[in-house]
């Protein structure tokens, strides 16, 4: 769906959706793969940012899996919570759920972005990780509560629910940016307090290491600026943003810190 609508995105008009029920090509970020069989919501949208608010762009990924995860909640009466891991993945309990993927085009004549949203959500589909109606089953018996009892949600009502949430969240970062949306993607997120060893910029920091500016350091990770990049703290409580190497699979792997902040 994301080739498909990322190819035709400037003649079709914005809140085009396209919806498949399998995929032979499903991908995510760079050139990571994503296994689309049957019983997966697969999905892309096109919406759009003036050229303006370019800044917000990198941000479209974070409210996207904020809708979904909003919309999960929603639908099951908060049986089912879901994690967001960084920068653009859905997970329940270690395991990847779900995943989106934002690319964009500029459209010179009508001077904004043209962004295309994929997301792929495992609903019905047992494989190859998990899917929400099998963790709404386990739940209901595990805690033998009526909530929720004999639920099982359809790909339309996920979509349906998901397009409700995202409006709204949309609006507001097209007019305040990813600051008001901040704290709620926090509260999804897997990374509050975890440690990761970054890299040095060796241009940018290498006057304030002592020893050798090129050996990784470790952090914890604090949170996110108001532009979505992670937040670490080194032992000495200096803050610093922290950027993906583009090598990794895994983005919390090969971080690179670049800058201090004062605030965070």
């Amino acid at each position: 769906t994301q080739t498909f609508t990322k190819d035709n995105a400037l003649s079709l008009p914005k809140g085009t959706v396209t919806v498949c029920n399998t995929q032979s090509g499903g991908r995510g970020r760079g050139n990571n793969q994503w296994q689309s069989p049957e019983g997966c919501l697969l999905f892309s949208f096109i919406t759009d940012l003036h050229q303006h608010k370019v800044a917000y762009l990198p941000s479209m990924q974070y409210i996207v899996s904020i809708a979904m995860v909003d919309a999960i909640c929603s639908l099951t009466q908060n049986t089912v919570q879901l994690q967001l891991k960084w920068p653009n993945d859905i997970y329940y309990k270690q395991q990847k759920i779900g995943g989106v993927l934002c690319e964009s085009l500029y459209d010179m004549k009508a001077k904004k972005y043209v962004v295309i949203c994929g997301v792929g959500l495992n609903v019905s589909n047992k494989q190859p990780t998990i899917c929400i109606n099998d963790i709404i089953r386990e739940q209901m018996e595990e805690k033998h509560e009526h909530v929720g009892d004999g639920l099982e949600l359809s790909r339309e009502q996920v979509l349906s629910e998901f397009v409700n949430h995202f409006e709204s969240i949309y609006e507001d970062l097209a007019e305040h940016g990813f600051a008001t949306q901040k704290n709620k993607y926090l509260r999804y997120w897997m990374h509050s307090g975890q440690k990761v060893t970054v890299n040095p910029d060796v241009n940018g920091l290498s006057h304030m290491i002592k020893g050798d500016a090129t050996a990784p350091i470790e952090m914890c990770i604090v949170g996110l600026t108001d532009h979505g990049q992670l937040l670490g703290r080194n032992e000495n409580g200096e803050t610093f943003e922290l950027h993906p190497d583009g090598n990794s699979f895994d983005f919390l792997h090969g971080l690179i810190a670049r800058k201090t902040l004062t605030t965070i």
